[in-house]
């Protein structure tokens, strides 16, 4: 399927009005240790072999890219001091969790989580690892200051680099086939030899060909097919600009002073109404829309039923009754537009009518 903002697919409903509780739905789908028998490969034979291969004085680096609020960033980190002290030693160690919502991540900064997380972690992690104050645990310091949190943008921003294990989950099937096949490709280059990807239940680390083998296909876990002395693997070009765009005055429709500035500054855009009719379409995206790429109607239609899927899916698992109702609604809408475009491609089939001969 083609996005023409190449962003996700939720970036396009919170550009159709419902950005605030989207904003909120970043926050709520991540738990601490979330499938919990994966959790349990990683400390058993991901994280023993990258210590086994690491000297002394080599850094041990984890890459959460989407951690929300840091429950599955901490988790790491609690692994890595879980197998530091079976190996009697703390080499240098670091988490990078990353997300696209600041919001979220100051919440991730806070350290501190509902009574809820009970649920998700056992009495000995939370008597060692975390702090009760009062209604809520905290994160203890220790785990703490693994843990670095950024604003990132996967698609446009240059990765971490030398990188052991990069966690990845319920990111890429928000994406098109093209921009999958970028993110996978990032990581390649993000990781060192040998290194893993962890990715959701949902998706794979199979295309490009070549660039990682799967460890366990139940858990999604990959390594990389890089070797250490092989040529580095290249980066992607990413979508982030790399120049400045000089305004373009177009004959015929004068600029005010407020569009101006958000024609040079703001990222392509389309301005919609209440009908989803866009009268307006920033200069930069009505380029980009001049010769849009062609796709396969029933692999639009595929993918937002996938997408529908997928909401129902995390629905089922959100914790309150106000998060439960906007991924049902996400849901609706993206069968409502898989039944348009189903509709509209078997419009588009049948073709125009043949006159009648009289």
């Amino acid at each position: 399927m083609c996005w023409p903002f190449g962003r996700s697919p939720c970036a396009v409903l919170a550009l159709a009005g419902i950005a605030d509780q989207f904003a909120d739905l970043l926050i709520s789908v991540t738990t601490f240790f979330r499938d919990s028998e994966a959790f349990e490969i990683i400390a058993r034979d991901i994280l023993p072999q990258i210590f086994m291969e690491r000297e002394a004085d080599q850094a041990i680096r984890v890459w959460v890219s989407g951690c929300a609020t840091g429950e599955e960033a901490y988790s790491f980190a609690i692994l890595l001091l879980e197998e530091a002290a079976r190996h009697g030693a703390l080499p240098p160690m670091q988490v990078f969790g990353s997300d696209l919502d600041a919001r979220a991540l100051a919440a991730a900064r806070e350290g501190r989580f509902p009574l809820a997380i009970e649920a998700d972690v056992s009495e000995e992690r939370l008597r060692r690892f975390f702090t009760r104050e009062g209604e809520y645990y905290r994160v203890r310091q220790e785990v703490r200051d693994l843990v670095l949190f950024a604003v990132h943008d996967l698609l446009e921003d240059p990765p971490f680099s030398h990188v052991d294990l990069i966690s990845c989950r319920n990111v890429l099937i928000y994406l098109d086939r093209d921009l999958q096949e970028q993110v996978i490709r990032t990581f390649s280059y993000a990781l060192n030899p040998g290194g893993y990807i962890f990715v959701g239940a949902s998706e794979t680390a199979d295309n490009p060909a070549g660039l990682f083998r799967c460890i366990d296909r139940t858990a999604r876990i990959y390594q990389s097919t890089a070797t250490v002395g092989e040529k580095p693997r290249l980066l992607p070009r990413l979508l982030g600009p790399v120049r400045v765009r000089e305004p373009m005055m177009q004959v015929g429709r004068p600029m005010s002073p407020t569009v101006a500035p958000l024609e040079q500054m703001a990222p392509p855009s389309i301005l919609i109404d209440d009908a989803r009719v866009p009268p307006r379409m920033s200069d930069m995206q009505s380029e980009r829309l001049e010769r849009p790429r062609a796709c396969s109607s029933m692999e639009t239609i595929n993918r937002y039923r996938e997408f529908a899927e997928e909401c129902e899916r995390l629905a089922k698992e959100a914790k309150s009754e106000r998060h439960r109702a906007i991924l049902q609604k996400m849901a609706e809408t993206w069968r409502t537009l898989a039944a348009e475009a189903e509709k509209k491609s078997a419009a588009a089939h049948k073709g125009p009518s043949r006159p009648q001969l009289n």
